[in-house]
This record gives C-alpha cells, sequence and structure tokens, in this order.
C-alpha cells in the first residue's frame, strides 16, 4: 500500500489523477454499500491497517499527535472495559470491546484512507455516490411493495429494517457544499441535485428520528447556523423544537397504542423515552429503551 509523500503538505482539492489512487474511493463505496457482515468489514479494516503499519514502519515517519488524541480515549474505555468485566459472560465481554474498538478502527482507516487519497473532492464524493445508492435501495422497498405506505413507521422498520444512515451523511455533505458541488464534489448540478433529492427522501421514509435529527443538525450546521453566537442560535432552535414538541403533545393522545406506533408518536413521546422511571416489565423496557 503505497501512502504519497503529497498527503502531507497538499490540501485535498486538485491532486492530479498520477498521484492520487482510485481505490481508497472504491472501497468507501464498497464498505458503505455492500450487506457485509459486521464480522467481514471489520477484518477487512484491521488487516488494511495492519499493511498500513508495516508501511508506517518502514517509512520511519513518527506518528501524528493530531491521530493519537483521537484514537487514545477509545483505547482508555476499552482497558477500563476489560478491567472492570472481569469475570463477566465472555461473549459479551468481548462483544462489547469489539463495538467500542470497531469506531477507533474505523477513525484509523478513514485516516489511511485520505492518506492514501488526500484528493478531497474523490473521498467525498465517494460518501455521496454510497449514500444515494443505499438511498435508491431504500425507495425501491417502497416501489416492489406498496403496501408499505399503509403501515405504521413500526412495521415498515420491521419489514425493511432501519433507514441508510450513509443517505443522512451524504445529504450533509451535499447541503455543507450547495451550489458549488462542480467545484468542490466535482460533480454536475444535475447530478448533484438528484442525489440530494434521493437523500433526503430515503431520509424521510425511514422513519428514523436518529436520521432525521442528523439530517437536519447536518443541514444546519452546513447552512453555518452554529458558527457565531453558538448559544443563541443553537437556543433559539432549541426553543424552537420544543414548542413544536409541545404542541405535539397537546394535539394526540401520546398513551394510545396506535399512535405509539407511528412516527408522530414516537417524536412524541421523546421525553418518556429520555426520561427516569422504574422499568420493571418488559413491555415497558422495550417501550422506553432510551430511558434510565
Amino acid at each position: 500500500m503505497r501512502i504519497p509523500h503529497a498527503a502531507r503538505n497538499h490540501p485535498g482539492i486538485g491532486s492530479s489523477d498520477t498521484e492520487v489512487p482510485l481505490w481508497p474511493a472504491v472501497l468507501i463505496v464498497v464498505l458503505a454499500v455492500l450487506p457485509l457482515p459486521k464480522g467481514v468489514s471489520y477484518g477487512l479494516s484491521v488487516y488494511l491497517l495492519f499493511l498500513a503499519a508495516i508501511t508506517w514502519a518502514a517509512s520511519g515517519e513518527k506518528m501524528e499527535r493530531s491521530l493519537l488524541r483521537v484514537v487514545l480515549p477509545f483505547g482508555l474505555v476499552i482497558v477500563i472495559g476489560l478491567l472492570g468485566g472481569i469475570g463477566a459472560d465472555r461473549y459479551l465481554y468481548l462483544k462489547d470491546a469489539w463495538w467500542v474498538s470497531n469506531a477507533a478502527v474505523s477513525v484509523c482507516l478513514g485516516y489511511v484512507l485520505y492518506r492514501c487519497m488526500p484528493e478531497l473532492a474523490r473521498g467525498l464524493k465517494a460518501f455521496v455516490i454510497a449514500g444515494t445508492l443505499l438511498g435508491l435501495l431504500h425507495l425501491a422497498q417502497f416501489a416492489l411493495h406498496p403496501e408499505l405506505l399503509s403501515m405504521n413507521a413500526g412495521a415498515i422498520r420491521e419489514r425493511i429494517g432501519f433507514g441508510p444512515i450513509p443517505s443522512a451523511l451524504a445529504f450533509t455533505i451535499l447541503c455543507a457544499y450547495f451550489g458549488r458541488w462542480s467545484e468542490h464534489l466535482k460533480m454536475p448540478r444535475w447530478i448533484a441535485l438528484a442525489c440530494l433529492a434521493i437523500c433526503l427522501a430515503a431520509v424521510i421514509a425511514s422513519f428514523s428520528r436518529q436520521l432525521l435529527m442528523l439530517s437536519v443538525i447536518g443541514a444546519l450546521a452546513a447552512a453555518g447556523v452554529f458558527a457565531r453566537r453558538e448559544w443563541l442560535r443553537f437556543g433559539l432552535i432549541a426553543l424552537v423544537l420544543g414548542m413544536s414538541l409541545a404542541l405535539l403533545r397537546l394535539s394526540v393522545d401520546i398513551d394510545t397504542g396506535k399512535f405509539q406506533d407511528s412516527f408522530l408518536g414516537k417524536l412524541a413521546r421523546i421525553p418518556e423515552e429520555l426520561g427516569i422511571g422504574d422499568y420493571s416489565d418488559r413491555a415497558s423496557i422495550v417501550a422506553n429503551y432510551r430511558g434510565l
């Protein structure tokens, strides 16, 4: 694996094709789109990091402190968890270590891919393509099974699963470079607009509060809402969201089982799910699994 020397000094946009390999962009799309088992994608990432470590050791270069500062907290959490979980079930013990290390491995892999492909436009375009493809696959489920449109949010997610997270990321990237896609993403305007519409439709059709919030926060950040006077802007947004939630709760009956299964019902029940309560039976635990 070749890590070009130009990666240290190049800003990322405008690198020549002779210097920048294509395989990192292809790998981003493949890892995001293909339904690989989590163990396979994790093993592939670790293998690539192993090759990168050999290359780095042979080059004699020093490890960048910025990467160490990002990865070190994950390492500390893993060490504390391993020490504190001694004697626990072995499967759960190793599973928790794997979940935490997965985030650290992803960060390190992203760093390696950038060092191998320092052209920012190509890397961002890869994420946009991956998010758009997954968005199309998600929306295709509704075209193939129109009966999904008559189901509630819970039933839809049981049939076709959780919405595509890369679509929310692609939507944020497209918003960040809105109107400047040709310059910064090397994408024609009509293609970028089509990708934006597909990703937005996929996020909405996911009926997921998480994806919706990620997309809204990403779009607001891309518009510069949090750039200046953060406390005032964030406070105004929080006030608007709080008032909207209060109006929604006043207009519907949140205790109705049928309504709780709908997307609006899930939005209205956010305070209950985040609140503190005595969840003793399985039904209350499932309904309030985010609570304490």
